[in-house]
């Protein structure tokens, strides 16, 4: 969506969304419902750090079990290649048991 489209949209004009983009200036609570709306998406999804969001999925899903957090956090980083190695080990050890 270009940013004249979503002026179109929202019923406003194109230099406000081009100040919103350049970070110029930061768009009112009704916009950013609209917004929100409009894209399928949370407010919380437009205004708060990916980064923080990750963090607080994270320490929910995995509370108490920090060992299964430091998996996932390797295995985001790992290629499908290493994962199924991992997978054959832990399924391994897991047969011994």
């Amino acid at each position: 969506m270009t940013i004249k489209e979503l002026a179109e949209e929202l019923g406003i004009s194109t230099s406000t969304v081009g100040d919103w983009c350049r970070a110029v200036a930061y768009p009112r609570i009704d916009k950013i419902e609209m917004m929100a709306n409009l894209f399928g998406v949370t407010k919380a999804d437009l205004v708060e750090d990916p980064a923080d969001v990750r963090a607080d999925i994270l320490d929910r899903a995995f509370a108490g079990r920090p060992e299964m957090r430091t998996l996932f956090e390797a295995a985001d980083k790992a290629s499908k290649k290493d994962i199924e190695r991992v997978i054959k080990i832990l399924n391994a050890f897991t047969e011994d048991y």
